[in-house]
């Protein structure tokens, strides 16, 4: 069956932060995930139906799972993608601003953050608790049908090893 090295349950979270659903004109806000314990997330995005719509992708980043007021953007410049050819598992990788577009059906699209370039705190005389928290956020992509699900896969634990042993990301 493979050591601990060899088995990615027992080496970091995986997180079903967008559930598969037919969104039509609904955005959908996923899971709050916490980094306090990893050091990096993926996130996989996986399209199913998608008829002549367009759903932007950003995340947000907090300071806690429950939302506060320091909610921002969290800038990112790339993701990757396997768009241009839907049979192949090759990503490419794609330049952006911070956002992008589901835009092609059967598509994999692919996000990762290192925790390191989440925000930095506020200044010292209006201290802001570290961000550490993640959301990503699909915006509605029009009238036609929307099928689509995103997975969060934190890695680089703090607590690797038994899955019970491992820190629960969606707590605080």
């Amino acid at each position: 069956m493979g050591d601990y090295a060899e088995q990615l349950v027992k080496n970091c979270a995986v997180v079903n932060c967008i559930v598969p659903l037919v969104r039509n004109a609904a955005p959908a806000v996923g899971a709050a995930i916490t980094l306090k314990n990893h050091d990096h997330v993926t996130f996989v995005i996986q399209c199913g139906a998608l008829a002549a719509v367009n759903a932007a992708v950003t995340i947000t980043q907090d300071t806690a799972i429950a939302p506060t007021a320091n909610v921002k953007a969290l800038a990112f410049t790339q993701y990757w993608t396997n768009a241009a050819n839907i049979a192949s598992n090759v990503m490419v990788e794609t330049v952006c601003a911070s956002t992008f577009n589901l835009a092609t059906a059967g598509a994999t699209y692919v996000i990762e953050v290192d925790a390191d370039s989440l925000d930095c705190t506020g200044t010292p005389a209006t201290p802001i608790p570290p961000f550490d928290t993640l959301i990503l956020n699909v915006a509605a992509g029009g009238a036609g049908d929307l099928l689509y699900n995103a997975v969060a896969i934190l890695s680089k634990s703090r607590y690797a090893g038994a899955s019970a042993a491992m820190s629960n990301v969606l707590i605080d």
